[in-house]
């Protein structure tokens, strides 16, 4: 029996020979499966599976206004505009200025707020709606409330910016004013404002009472 059973392990011995290794083969794929659940177990990751990030991309949310923008503009309307946005940007959404926009009465630096209506003057416009919702030294149309106090302004002392504290006097305007008083000296009437490039009749009409020399 002796002789049998080592007959039957020489069998076997060639018979894993004769077969590509048959022992081996079976001992190195147990111990590459035994390796790979030791890698996966407790990790909380299935077999097969890529786990992905917990970081989830942020998210910018864009607070937007609405403006409405009537007046000598090419597409008067309501406009949806970033938060920050001003009197140029709302312009340039509706369409640019008319060929008969009063384009020296806009500040167009202004900073625009939600439903603000943004009121842009024709040439010879006489009292045009005003502006609203438009911060800064001018709503668009310099301030279009005028100085808060209703001080008068003399015209042969103030400065650009005490200027444009006067209705539709933005700072194009301020400084044309500043300009003339400097080239042809202190103006000798209220009227003489005509002769600055940029006001006519109605805009003259509004600073009567409103300024001084």
């Amino acid at each position: 029996m002796v002789t049998v059973f080592i007959l039957g392990l020489i069998a076997v011995f060639k018979v894993s020979q004769v077969g590509g290794s048959f022992w081996p083969q079976a001992v190195e794929s147990a111990v590459v499966e035994g390796s790979y659940q030791l890698q996966t177990e407790g990790s909380g990751v299935q077999p097969g599976v890529l786990e992905q990030s917990s970081l989830e991309p942020a998210t910018v949310e864009i607070i937007q206004i609405e403006v409405y923008v009537s007046g000598a503009v090419n597409q008067p309307g309501v406009y949806q505009l970033p938060e920050s946005a001003r009197v140029h940007q709302a312009i340039a959404a509706a369409g640019g200025l008319s060929a008969q926009a009063d384009g020296n009465a806009v500040n167009l630096a202004a900073k625009l707020s939600d439903e603000a209506h943004l009121h842009v003057p024709a040439q010879g416009e006489s009292n045009p709606p005003v502006s609203s919702g438009v911060s800064g030294p001018g709503d668009g149309l310099g301030n279009g409330l005028g100085n808060a106090a209703g001080e008068v302004v003399r015209l042969n002392s103030a400065t650009a910016a005490q200027l444009q504290t006067l209705p539709r006097i933005g700072p194009v305007l301020a400084q044309r004013i500043v300009e003339y008083r400097e080239q042809h000296g202190p103006f000798r009437e209220v009227s003489d404002l005509a002769k600055v490039s940029g006001i006519g009749a109605s805009l003259l009409s509004q600073l009567e009472g409103r300024v001084t020399l």
